[in-house]
């Protein structure tokens, strides 16, 4: 795959999770679910081990939620909310 300008995001995510990129595309030229459980974060066949269609599991992956990102939005906020804390009211 030539991933372009993208290539060393690509190589950066492939190491912070020890498998390489899959295929982006099928040869029709349609996003792969395991790319974007890939790109997401999730373990290899999170959803495309699971016996729905193509369609269905590219739509549950768009309505799941980035696991890193959710745990950062929880630290954040749960740090803004301890009393006492400095940071508390910012969560930036």
């Amino acid at each position: 795959v030539a991933w372009g300008a993208y290539e060393p995001a690509i190589r950066q995510w492939e190491h912070a999770l020890g498998r390489p990129a899959p295929a982006p595309t099928d040869d029709r030229g349609r996003l792969m679910p395991p790319f974007v459980e890939w790109l997401m974060g999730f373990p290899q066949g999170w959803v495309d081990d699971v016996d729905i269609s193509r369609t269905q599991k590219l739509r549950c992956l768009g309505n799941a939620v980035v696991p890193a990102q959710a745990a950062l939005a929880w630290r954040l906020l749960n740090q803004a909310a301890v009393p006492g804390n400095p940071k508390r009211g910012s969560v930036i």
